[in-house]
């Protein structure tokens, strides 16, 4: 038997302190044998301390309720894993050649300069470089910059990767031996364009200005100068651009060409249109790409390199985790920090899902500066399931660091965007329900998330199955399970959290759904990050797939002239 301890407010002071772990603590554990006060919100960072719970605030309305967690690790450590992983069908296209302006190895826009700009810029940055290495951050980094550099990235990187590609024939890596490097651009079937919009708008210090900046305008044309290539309308099409923001952070210049990388959030006709039919009968040139997790521990080949059993059945000691970033007033982030503790307690009797504790909280503001990011990711790695609340944009980037640290997503999938748009396919609806009008309600799964199954023409079963692993709360008719969910992502109501707690202590009493969504879970998670220094082009990587898709592009292009 162990006893859990559950602090009910986040801000309540001890000598003019806030509360250690800056969350919703609606799970801290006390483990009476040895006497330490353990915050899981915070892990490594203030994890242990050692004394009497006199340490912690004394105004904080404490309660102790007995449970016991051993049949929950029993059962799930028994459960058989008896189904191979069904959470990606790849094929791997055409044998083509592509061809990478190599002006931009070494010019003002290369990744080392844009990266050393964005440092620059930022002189109080911590240890972490932009893009190039991986890191541990050491939490010094100022808020902008940390925020920006976790979530804005991934162009630089891709920049690099495709300079750093091995050229000529029979040198392709093993894991992309259908894609070749060419130097003779007569021979491409590709042009790549390894100019990171992103890191330029970011050397600005410009950022969500970067639209409509005069100056970005003028150098984006002078980069337009330097593709000697672009000129005639046949190969238009086949140049790929790079970046990794939202559409709407995009300058209009780099929107509107006709093949990028972005970070979900299509509106191209031709990609809403793939989105809207059942198997896609439109050609959608843009490719949705993951955000960049510069973490060791994360790299693809970690995460290759992990046993089965560590994604399966290893024990988590928490049941729901949620740590994000910036909330509105009202919105539906704040609305679950206010209301999940009661929800839950209605439907358990204490405040635990399961039998185990939960932790949900935001970091905001200077909180950002705290070293909270290598706590966080711990918390995700102890935890049966992480909630991904809708944000300012269709996908975010903790949704694939849940992932990755092999717990499961839980999503709400809003039945208010879905009804607006009657076209979706009931099996691809809406995760998101942005906080304002700006984002066309057309946004389904096939357009917010990379490499999504039923994006790809002529193949619908081709690419991540994302429903496999990820637990949608929705509506639910089922005898006993019963729960209103009528209000789509209102903040008036509990319908949405109403249906939460049974789904999931439902998963949790059932092993071998548990373990079909971990197995589905990890098959995807090493397709969602980009190997990095020595490790890059290693394994069949987030890379490996843009690539792959790029090939499924360009077969289905018209041929040059």
């Amino acid at each position: 038997m162990v006893k859990r301890q559950t602090l009910r407010s986040t801000k309540a002071q001890d000598g003019g302190r806030k509360n250690p772990c800056g969350v919703h603590s609606l799970g801290v554990v006390v483990w009476m044998a040895v006497a330490t006060f353990v915050c899981i919100s915070l892990l490594k960072e203030s994890a242990s301390v050692s004394g009497s719970v006199s340490r912690v605030n004394r105004s904080v309305d404490l309660e102790f309720l007995t449970f016991s967690a051993t049949s929950l690790v029993a059962t799930s450590a028994s459960a058989t894993d008896t189904q191979p992983p069904q959470a990606v069908v790849r094929v791997d296209p055409k044998p083509f050649r592509f061809y990478v302006y190599e002006q931009f190895a070494d010019n003002e826009w290369s990744p080392r300069n844009l990266s050393d700009c964005i440092l620059r810029k930022n002189p109080k940055t911590g240890n972490c470089d932009w893009a190039l290495t991986t890191c541990v951050d050491d939490g010094t980094a100022g808020s902008r910059y940390a925020s920006r550099r976790k979530n804005f990235n991934g162009d630089v990187l891709l920049a690099d990767l495709f300079l750093r590609y091995p050229i000529g024939e029979g040198s392709a890596p093993a894991v992309t031996s259908f894609a070749t490097r060419t130097q003779d651009p007569q021979q491409a079937d590709a042009f790549i364009v390894a100019y990171a919009h992103d890191g330029h708008c970011n050397c600005h210090s410009v950022d969500s200005k970067c639209p409509k900046t005069p100056q970005m305008a003028q150098e984006i044309d002078e980069v337009f100068k330097t593709l000697h290539h672009y000129n005639t309308n046949h190969n238009k099409n086949r140049h790929l651009f790079l970046s990794s923001k939202d559409s709407p952070f995009s300058h209009i210049k780099i929107r509107d060409v006709p093949m990028r990388t972005t970070l979900g959030d299509l509106r191209k006709r031709s990609c809403l249109a793939t989105s809207n039919s059942s198997g896609g009968n439109h050609l959608c040139p843009d490719i949705v790409i993951p955000y960049l997790n510069t973490h060791p521990f994360y790299q693809p080949h970690a995460i290759q390199t992990r046993p089965k059993e560590w994604w399966t059945t290893r024990t988590r000691t928490i049941a729901v985790a949620a740590i994000f970033g910036r909330v509105w007033d009202p919105s539906f982030r704040n609305y679950v920090l206010d209301n999940i503790e009661p929800v839950i307690r209605r439907h358990s009797g204490d405040s635990t899902i399961g039998g185990l504790p939960v932790q949900i909280g935001s970091l905001q503001g200077k909180e950002r500066n705290i070293d909270k990011e290598q706590a966080t990711f711990e918390l995700y790695q102890n935890s049966i399931f992480c909630l991904i609340l809708p944000g300012d944009g269709p996908a975010q980037k903790r949704f694939f660091d849940v992932i990755m640290s092999g717990c499961i997503p839980v999503v709400f999938v809003s039945q208010r965007r879905q009804n607006l748009d009657p076209s979706v396919a009931k099996a691809y609806p809406s995760w998101w329900s942005g906080m304002d009008n700006s984002i066309p309600a057309r946004q389904s799964i096939r357009t917010s998330y990379p490499f999504p199954k039923g994006f790809f023409l002529d193949q619908p079963s081709l690419g991540i199955d994302y429903s496999s692993f990820v637990v949608q709360i929705t509506h639910d008719t089922t005898p006993g399970r019963s729960c209103d969910f009528s209000c789509g992502h209102k903040v008036n109501a509990t319908c949405q959290l109403d249906c939460l707690v049974p789904e999931l202590e439902r998963i949790m009493d059932t092993p071998e759904e548990l373990v079909r969504l971990r197995r589905n879970l990890q098959e995807a998670a090493v397709l969602l990050n980009y190997g990095m220094e020595d490790h890059a082009f290693e394994t069949f990587d987030a890379f490996a797939v843009l690539l792959a898709q790029l090939g499924h592009i360009l077969e289905r292009l018209p041929p040059m002239h």
